[in-house]
């Protein structure tokens, strides 16, 4: 028996969410996408297809090849304005033993009288008006129905809730809020849980700072790596992500708090799907970004430890570039604005945490880009010398992404999961136009291959490259 999960087909309601697509949105602090592998690994259809569309790469980096649920992955792709079941249909052949059959965002919801071992034979259905289905076919007669009738006879199938499963659409943000309350209201024990179970219904992860102060009332579900402060209270009915830092006196009920996000001291949250600095209302989909800190914001990931080695070592590197540029810039600065070359303007852009901070940008003015000065003032990065102070003050790292500009770049900010703006980047040692593409690029590559080496490439082509460019322009 093999399993094809046809879920390929993009839905823009996860967009406030943060950058997943809809397989890989947690539902009680696991992807929608690992119910479907728990439910093949209990049908025994250990050998799984994935159709892919949309957000292909960040499924299949969550996937694998299957291994740690038992499983063997193989991958396909989606042909645009395809229908559902032609992808069975071109190898008929395959599914003669059987085959489970997703297309669309659907949640096996698990009855209270679930059946672990459904019988040998039957053709069971679940069909909805805007074309997402699931089929479970046990044998070949079956898979012939299935694969012969895009709506199969209500004489032929039989209904999933003979099973004890409950397909239930996730087609909203409404959809994903109430599951995720009937999950952490209990429905969690039916599934393999995230965590530590508790006997009423609460499920806890690994590495869980929980003081006795803190009141924690049933049921819950806490991922991993959270902190909960002095006297806060969580639950009922509360889902909490992981790496998830709740301040002192806080109070969290019947809502969500997605992962790496920070919940300020006395902040009460009910009814509402916390994700960042966004407060969201999931009955009618209102999002609201904070740009306190106090409030709500963006955890940044736990830090590796080299992360912290370049940090500090970045730091000792800014202040004796500080010091050796100080005299220099004032002095070129001071003669750039008497003559009226340039200026340094400020430019909104996002720090490590999410919040909005104004950056010095130097601008010069129009027509006078090639002047000596301006040139001078180029060459000897002196443009940057505002930036090395504000790494000097920690808002900075040295080397790392280009800050991204607010709002302008927020999809690009959700999209990474590492972000360390710095003072040189890949745009300083460039030295070139400012595209949107490449920037997009040059961001996700550092975040993947970040390290000390990279930082020194870095460095040094900004400084040699700009002196060498200056000196060959005043040639």
């Amino acid at each position: 028996m093999r399993t094809v999960l046809h879920i390929g087909a993009p839905r823009a309601w996860p967009k406030p969410l943060g950058p997943v697509p809809w397989p890989l949105v947690p539902l009680g602090n696991r992807p929608l996408l690992e119910y479907w592998f728990e439910l093949s690994v209990d049908l025994g259809a250990l050998e799984v297809l994935l159709v892919l569309d949309e957000g292909a790469e960040q499924i299949e980096s969550y996937a694998g090849d299957g291994s740690q649920w038992g499983l063997h992955i193989q991958y396909g792709f989606h042909r645009e304005g395809g229908a559902p079941l032609a992808f069975l249909q071109r190898s008929p052949d395959l599914w003669r033993g059987g085959v489970l059959f997703l297309h669309g965002p659907l949640f096996p919801r698990r009855l209270p009288d679930f059946v672990r071992a459904p019988p040998d034979t039957g053709f069971f259905w679940h069909g909805e008006s805007n074309g997402n289905c699931c089929a479970l076919c046990r044998d070949a007669a079956s898979v012939e129905v299935l694969l012969a009738e895009a709506a199969p006879d209500v004489g032929t199938r039989r209904s999933f809730a003979e099973l004890g499963l409950d397909p239930v659409p996730v087609e909203s943000l409404r959809d994903f809020f109430a599951l995720n309350l009937r999950l952490a209201g209990g429905e969690i024990s039916r599934y393999l849980a995230p965590g530590y179970g508790a006997a009423d219904g609460s499920c806890v992860g690994y590495n869980v700072v929980l003081p006795p102060s803190a009141d924690v009332a049933p049921s819950v579900i806490l991922g991993n790596d959270c902190t909960v402060g002095l006297l806060a209270s969580v639950g009922p009915c509360a889902v909490v992500g992981n790496h998830v830092r709740i301040g002192r006196q806080a109070q969290l009920s019947q809502c969500v708090v997605m992962s790496d996000t920070y919940v300020g001291e006395q902040v009460e949250i009910r009814e509402k799907i916390a994700s960042g600095n966004r407060l969201i209302d999931p009955e009618d989909g209102v999002v609201l970004e904070l740009e306190d800190t106090w409030l709500l914001a963006r955890m940044p990931p736990a830090a590796a430890p080299w992360d912290a080695y370049r940090a500090a070592a970045g730091w000792s590197v800014a202040l004796v570039l500080l010091c050796l540029q100080a005299i220099p810039f004032a002095v070129l600065y001071g003669l750039i604005r008497l003559c009226g070359c340039g200026r340094l303007a400020t430019q909104r852009s996002y720090s490590r945490r999410g919040t909005v901070r104004k950056l010095p940008v130097f601008r010069s003015a129009e027509g006078h880009r090639r002047n000596l000065l301006v040139r001078l003032f180029y060459a000897g990065s002196l443009d940057l010398t505002p930036r090395l102070f504000g790494a000097v003050r920690g808002r900075w790292r040295l080397c790392g992404h280009e800050p991204l500009r607010a709002p302008e770049d927020q999809a690009l900010r959700d999209e990474l999961k590492v972000y360390f703006p710095a003072v040189f980047s890949y745009a300083t040692a460039r030295g070139g136009a400012d595209d949107p593409a490449v920037a997009a690029m040059e961001a996700r590559y550092y975040a993947e291959h970040r390290g000390i080496l990279e930082d020194v490439r870095i460095l040094r082509d900004t400084l040699w490259g700009r002196l060498a460019s200056g000196l060959q322009k005043r040639g």
